[in-house]
């Protein structure tokens, strides 16, 4: 699971079906908060695939390969219920869902599901067809490609309710919806599409982590990164309270209360990542791979990281807060 915000304008990756994704990125909110219920909808194409929900093991191309391209992938199994529907409809609300689908598998099991968005998207051949009802559901549509390696993403034009994947290269495509009420809810990261076979695995991965030491090590890794990319280290600052949340739903309020904090710095909150894995490697690959969480940990006008890693269970939620100097006016001649 993973999502990454932004103030100004707005498990490793095969397990996004525990989660992900996605929220994100560069100048983008993702979900911070459930969406409203009105905007929930079911998802009638999910809701005949349970030889698919019901399985043992699920990774992200076993959900491609069933035609299934959708983030904030929350799936769980539990005794047969009569109330799944129910029960799928408020996972969708709890985590910031605009789909859901239930279903019964064939043993004394029943799933629920909740998706980030509330339309399919048909891949066909190379081209992308999006729902044209999503109109009404977003203000506006966005797609970016990250292309495997130390590389900066681009941008892919949305036509039409169509787009076309890139015909060259390997990594992956995300689309995102921009808000009909950014005062409440930033944009939302809805599908991911993968571009040839791409490599599941961030470059420049901390090795042999003490324990303890996964935030420096955090820190270390993005200040690699950005050397390679030529462009300067980030100053620590210490992390403030949200990021003691063990979720990777954006909470505007709590983004706004350190936007406040950091105004007073003569600061400004640039975005928050958090992406949740198995392991601390697992949640970095994340961050590299989606394209406006990348674009967020490049950020060229970045000065300062926040970073927090916290475990729980299983799993490693990391949390990046990026933030810059504050832009002074131009004086007047």
């Amino acid at each position: 699971m993973i999502s990454c915000g932004d103030f100004d304008s707005n498990r490793h990756l095969l397990m996004i079906v525990r989660g992900l994704w996605l929220s994100s990125w560069l100048l983008a909110s993702v979900v911070q908060a459930a969406t409203e219920a009105s905007a929930l909808r079911w998802r009638v194409d999910l809701q005949h695939k349970a030889h698919l929900f019901c399985a043992e093991q699920k990774d992200m191309r076993s959900l491609w390969q069933a035609g299934i391209y959708d983030t904030l992938f929350s799936l769980r199994t539990l005794p047969r219920t009569e109330k799944a529907q129910q029960l799928a409809y408020t996972q969708a609300q709890r985590e910031g869902g605009a789909g859901y689908a239930y279903g019964n598998c064939k043993d004394d099991r029943s799933w629920v599901l909740s998706v980030s968005a509330p339309y399919a998207a048909l891949l066909e051949g190379r081209k992308i067809k999006l729902d044209a009802d999503l109109q009404h559901h977003c203000s506006g549509l966005r797609a970016r490609y990250a292309p495997d390696g130390l590389r900066h993403t681009q941008t892919v034009d949305i036509t039409r309710h169509a787009l076309s994947l890139p015909a060259r290269g390997r990594g992956l495509v995300a689309v995102n919806c921009l808000s009909r009420h950014p005062h409440r809810t930033g944009p939302r990261l809805l599908y991911v599409f993968p571009v040839g076979k791409p490599v599941m695995q961030a470059p420049l991965l901390p090795q042999k982590i003490r324990r303890g030491q996964e935030r420096q090590a955090v820190q270390t890794w993005v200040a690699a990164l950005r050397a390679k990319m030529g462009l300067t280290a980030l100053r620590e600052q210490a992390t403030p309270h949200t990021t003691e949340r063990f979720s990777v739903i954006h909470d505007r309020t709590e983004l706004h209360a350190v936007k406040r904090t950091l105004l007073k710095q003569h600061l400004r909150l640039l975005g928050e990542n958090r992406a949740r894995g198995h392991t601390l490697a697992e949640a970095l690959t994340m961050l590299w791979v989606s394209p406006f969480h990348r674009d967020l940990l490049l950020h060229k006008s970045a000065t300062y990281l926040m970073v927090d890693v916290a475990q729980q269970r299983e799993q490693v939620l990391v949390t990046m807060l990026v933030n810059g100097d504050l832009l002074q006016p131009q004086r007047k001649h």
